[in-house]
């Protein structure tokens, strides 16, 4: 495993694309990562991620019950204390936003 990094400034940042399926094992994939590099032990780091990818895969759905050009948006903020990921599913009549429980 990688070595562990404290987190001494809290960050953010976002990664936009088009709503795809293809697209929830990325985001799985980078949210476990950054957990683990924060400090987050595997199992939860991977719960974590199994989390993320199922609210990806349910934002995506609603994205195709509507017109094409859906876009997901998913923000990270990462701090000391915490680790937050916020979905922002955008161009369907529906829309949504949803932040997933932090890790503490």
């Amino acid at each position: 495993m990688d070595k562990v990094l404290p987190v001494e400034e809290p960050f953010w940042f976002s990664v936009a694309m088009p709503a795809d399926p293809r697209q929830a094992p990325m985001l799985r994939d980078l949210s476990v990562r950054i957990a683990r590099q924060v400090g987050c032990a595997d199992e939860n780091a991977d719960a974590f991620g199994l989390t993320l990818a199922e609210a990806v895969a349910k934002a995506i759905e609603r994205a195709h019950t509507g017109p094409a050009g859906a876009r997901l948006e998913a923000r990270f903020r990462v701090s000391r204390s915490a680790f937050e990921v916020t979905l922002l599913l955008t161009g369907t009549s529906e829309g949504g936003l949803a932040t997933l429980a932090t890790l503490d």
